[in-house]
């Protein structure tokens, strides 16, 4: 066998359950979730956001819980004082009028409550929208690296553009043409990375998510004119912007390496493959007409990318997963089990179902890449595995083999804490031994 699965573990890691343990007790302890650092500072915890740019207390609220999510409770604004651009400071033995506020099951959260002004990735800024239900960027992404903060692929030529497996970037030829202003193009390897081209709390938007706001646009046939920048803007083009989408025609990469289309046509990804056929994936382009045209694109080409905001979960039915609890997930037969017994047959099934379903990528042997890559995933409410991601990566091709398993997990029946279903979480080590 060319690998070896070596353990299954539901106990987090710090920087991946974002919990605080012993607070004030314990110094400098912190945590982060999607993007929201929380640091003991003096009698005070400070909250940072590394997704916005400056904070606004009128769009954003924040929310604690001393029972690892189970139930939260608001930070009242006025007892939050901005110390940054991106963080504020909480008073938090002042206004809760205790001694101490300390456990290993507190944990924080903020909500952005609108969609206005800006946000932050990789050293950029860029501008959002709101249309319909939903928050877009109002401009085409740039950045350089994925959300994991690794480098995407970027400066190559014709031919290895061509014939690249990975996710790459490219800024169109003509180098007077601002990527601050039209963006990079990125190919959809890029787009369907595991490590996401959006910032924690936003994606690019799937296919049925364009249709959603071209919809809410009046329909493909008329949602380009609303969508395309005016001539009043600066850069223009021939709409109205009335949507304030501010498309703009900064033309595609081609599979073949060439540029083309700039000054003629806008194109966008979505994260959607074509279930038939497995060359293309779904995406967006807008040229001289009023119309949105949906088109399978080859997936090799370079488009623009748009992110949209996760849509957020129902007033009371927050999701926050938890490490341990009463009655852990079960799969196959484990299901009529209960307790310790239940959780540790379910360990030995999964262990089975990825030890069954694992293939050593021949590229990534031939290459001579081994080593163990530690994956977290999360059982939902549902039973359903999501958010699996990997939190220690060795190679790209070993990485996604790992995703591509762990992703592919049956449907569990869902764990529960005080007769309640709940999320759990998981980190699992896979070691890639080659013989």
């Amino acid at each position: 066998m060319d690998y070896s699965l070596i353990i299954l573990s539901s106990s987090g890691r710090v920087f991946v359950t974002a919990l605080l343990f012993g607070l004030f007790s314990i110094p400098a302890q912190s945590q982060t979730i999607s993007g929201l650092t929380a640091r003991q500072s003096g009698e005070s915890i400070v909250l940072e956001l590394a997704t916005i740019s400056s904070v606004n207390l009128e769009t954003l609220s924040f929310f604690y819980s001393n029972d690892g999510g189970l139930h939260w409770k608001s930070i009242e604004k006025d007892c939050l004082t901005p110390v940054s651009a991106r963080s504020v400071e909480w008073a938090v033995l002042e206004c809760l009028g205790v001694d101490a506020f300390a456990g290993a099951n507190i944990r924080f959260k903020a909500n952005v409550t609108s969609c206005i002004g800006t946000v932050r990735f990789d050293g950029y800024d860029y501008r959002v929208v709101e249309i319909g239900d939903q928050c877009w960027f109002a401009e085409n992404l740039r950045s350089e690296h994925y959300a994991s903060g690794t480098e995407i692929l970027d400066e190559l030529g014709n031919e290895v553009w061509a014939d690249t497996k990975t996710g790459a970037s490219a800024v169109y030829k003509d180098m007077s043409r601002n990527p601050g202003v039209h963006g990079r193009l990125y190919n959809w390897n890029a787009v369907n990375d595991f490590r996401s081209l959006c910032p924690n709390g936003w994606h690019v938007p799937t296919d049925g998510e364009w249709t959603q706001l071209t919809d809410f646009l009046g329909g493909e046939l008329s949602a380009g004119i609303r969508m395309k920048s005016s001539l009043k803007d600066s850069p223009s083009w021939n709409g109205t912007n009335s949507s304030g989408f501010s498309a703009l025609p900064s033309g595609d990469r081609t599979y073949r390496g060439k540029y083309m289309s700039a000054g003629r046509i806008a194109y966008f990804w979505s994260s959607s493959p074509d279930r038939n056929e497995d060359r293309y994936a779904w995406g967006r382009y807008l040229d001289y007409d009023g119309e949105v045209h949906r088109m399978n694109l080859n997936r090799r080409s370079g488009f623009s990318v748009r992110c949209v905001r996760d849509e957020p979960l129902p007033k009371g039915e927050e999701d926050v997963p938890f490490m341990v609890v009463e009655n852990m997930p079960a799969m196959g037969h484990c299901k009529s089990l209960r307790g310790d017994e239940r959780h540790q047959c379910t360990q030995l099934e999964i262990i089975r179902y990825v030890s069954n379903n694992m293939k050593y990528p021949p590229n990534a042997r031939n290459a001579g890449k081994q080593g163990t890559v530690f994956v977290y995933f999360v059982v939902g409410k549902d039973g359903k595995v999501k958010d699996v991601r990997v939190l220690r990566p060795v190679d790209y091709r070993l990485d996604a083999e790992a995703i591509r398993v762990v992703e592919s997990l049956p449907t569990f029946e869902p764990a529960e804490q005080r007769g309640k279903a709940v999320s759990v979480q998981y980190t699992m080590p896979v070691k890639f031994i080659i013989n």
